[in-house]
């Protein structure tokens, strides 16, 4: 049958969604049991439409049913659930309505009927919808965000992170590229590309990593061209969705299974893979995981930073609405059972692309918390012992109208990744790179007539260790992020102690740059000896030799009846000094290359 699509067994707005519904159509071919009783028959063959994402025919099918009884509640849900998932919400809001004046309709419809609404702006008639579900299940996880759902709206399209910047990487290509995966100086996404022989699009995965004359004290957007991650692990199937452990030796991906369970049904269905790195740096033969299944897809998978927690989704039964997510604790060599994470974290509706970062917070997409878009990205806090804190809708400009997923943060939270089908875009799903506002801060410094001092000087930062020194014509720029304050106090002799005190909110919002003029004035005493707050040790470094300075020098000065370690670096001259605590001795020690 040739190559399958990877997530053919997903929604498209959760995986490929519009280039997706496309394609489906030349991988899958769907066969229909005609021994089943005509309504049972059409019914199976809407839900095995929708669950191949092939929502105009299965809103053909639900209408045909619709049509012989208007009654019956199941098609006029199907056609309000296909309708959302092709982000088309009026009619989606319509169907719901009409479902909503049937019998047996459940609590969860007036939610969802409420979410089409809230995506629409229509807040006021969403609450009505929202009043009626927690009426009806009054002790939902949900009902605090459900209070006032208009105040929410507002706060989430006005921006939770109006300090947030997004941008669009160079490397994205005009099809789909989803889910990149930090490795090691780089990342791995999965991407959808042309190529000589292929007849129809699929997912690999490529490498990339940032221009090294792109590298600024930000994130990078300039990026080299892409190659194949392995050939390997890009096999027969279309791969994508990665997660390493934290040495980078092990990779854990989603893709199709080689089999479908019912060859008349050939649904092929996702599973998550491991592969290991090899002694010769290639990777092994990829192994599927225990918890996979024919029955159901496994997918997304997400360990945590230390590497022996995987958190996955999957629509296995026993959870709370179409797809959960679960995690799955290292037991030696293997894996124990999976636990769902429970009503704060999952939903009747869809909950996908975990993702566990090194400050103890998940960040997931769904659909079944009340959002902006089809998928919107969330965070919770792990408080321990299965317990998850409150969830926290990111809002723009990280969350749109469109489907945003598969969020990634560097180590530090500086910067990082997610994925979104938002308007702009260059493919079908493009991947965003975002970071905090920042600032460059350049500061000057000027002797006392205002004339710039031209000369490298030290300068203590407070919550730094160590002296940092201004370039040779007396300017000194770091970066701030939006809520930044920067206190500096000069380190020598020749001047006055006149510490400075420096904040990103003294640029206009619109700036990302701020200069600031720093006059120094000359000191009554030219020793800090008799400083109230400590002495000057300061020295100059010279090789034993030739007597020359050494520049560059790492210095260590370590208390000897007190607890302070401090590392300082010597200048061009080889010059270096420190104030410290007048009553502390310390122990000093260079080094320095050669």
């Amino acid at each position: 049958m040739g190559r399958t699509l990877i997530l053919c067994g997903f929604d498209p707005k959760i995986e490929m969604r519009k280039l997706t519904a496309r394609l489906l159509l030349l991988c899958l071919s769907i066969c229909f049991a005609a021994t089943l009783p005509a309504q049972k028959g059409k019914l199976r063959k809407a839900a095995l439409l929708m669950e191949t994402l092939q929502y105009e025919k299965a809103i053909s099918v639900y209408e045909k049913l619709h049509r012989k009884d208007d009654q019956s509640l199941e098609p006029v849900l199907g056609i309000a659930v296909a309708h959302r998932k092709q982000n088309q919400l009026q009619e989606s809001a319509s169907w719901y309505a009409k479902a909503l004046e049937l019998p047996e309709v459940q609590a969860a419809t007036f939610y969802d009927y409420g979410h089409v609404l809230f995506q629409q702006g229509e807040c006021e008639a969403a609450q009505a919808a929202f009043r009626e579900f927690l009426r009806r299940k009054p002790y939902d996880e949900r009902q605090l965000e459900l209070q006032d759902v208009c105040a929410l709206y507002e706060a989430l399209e006005t921006g939770v992170n109006n300090q947030i910047r997004v941008s669009a990487p160079n490397f994205n290509g005009p099809y789909s590229d989803l889910a990149p995966a930090f490795y090691n100086d780089g990342l791995v996404f999965g991407s959808v590309r042309e190529g000589e022989k292929r007849r129809e699009a699929y997912y690999d995965l490529f490498f990339t990593r940032p221009l090294a004359e792109d590298r600024p004290d930000g994130i990078s957007l300039s990026y080299e061209p892409m190659q194949g991650f392995s050939d390997v692990l890009n096999g027969n199937f279309n791969e994508a969705i990665l997660s390493f452990n934290p040495d980078f030796t092990e990779v854990y991906f989603t893709r199709n299974q080689e089999q479908a369970l019912d060859e008349k049904r050939p649904v092929r269905r996702l599973e998550v893979m491991v592969a290991r790195l090899g002694a010769d740096s290639t990777w092994s033969v990829p192994e599927a995981l225990p918890f996979n299944s024919q029955r159901f897809s496994t997918a997304h998978p997400a360990l945590s930073p230390d590497g022996q927690r995987l958190f996955f989704s999957s629509d296995r039964p026993g959870g709370f609405g179409g797809k959960d997510i679960y995690y799955a604790d290292r037991l030696g060599l293997g894996w124990s059972s999976p636990i769902n994470l429970g009503p704060k974290v999952n939903t009747e509706g869809d909950e996908l692309y975990p993702y566990y970062d090194h400050d103890g917070e998940l960040y997931f997409a769904s659909d079944g918390h009340l959002g902006l878009g089809g998928l919107d990205i969330f965070r919770a806090e792990d408080l321990g012992e299965g317990q998850w804190g409150k969830r926290q809708n990111l809002g723009q400009p990280l969350n749109s109208k469109a489907d945003d997923i598969a969020l990634v943060r560097q180590a530090d939270g500086s910067y990082g990744f997610f994925t979104s089908n938002r308007a702009g875009g260059r493919g079908s799903d493009d991947i965003y790179a975002f970071q905090e506002r920042r600032i460059q801060l350049e500061i000057q410094l000027l002797a006392a007539d205002s004339i710039a001092i031209r000369e490298s000087l030290p300068i203590a930062v407070r919550g730094e260790e160590y002296l940092l020194f201004s370039n040779e014509e007396g300017k000194w720029t770091t970066w701030l992020t939006a809520n930044d304050c920067r206190y500096l106090r000069l380190r020598d002799e020749r001047y006055a102690d006149n510490p400075l005190e420096i904040c990103a909110s003294a640029a206009a919002p619109d700036q990302d740059q701020l200069a600031v003029k720093w006059v120094l004035k000359p000191a009554e005493d030219s020793r800090w000896a008799d400083n109230q707050d400590g002495a000057l040790l300061e020295g100059l470094l010279l090789d034993e030799l030739t007597g020359a300075p050494i520049a560059g020098a790492d210095l260590s000065l370590e208390g000897v009846d007190c607890t302070m370690s401090v590392r300082l670096t010597t200048d061009d001259t080889g010059y270096f000094s420190y104030l410290a605590d007048s009553e502390c001795c310390f122990e000093l020690s260079a080094s320095a290359d050669g």
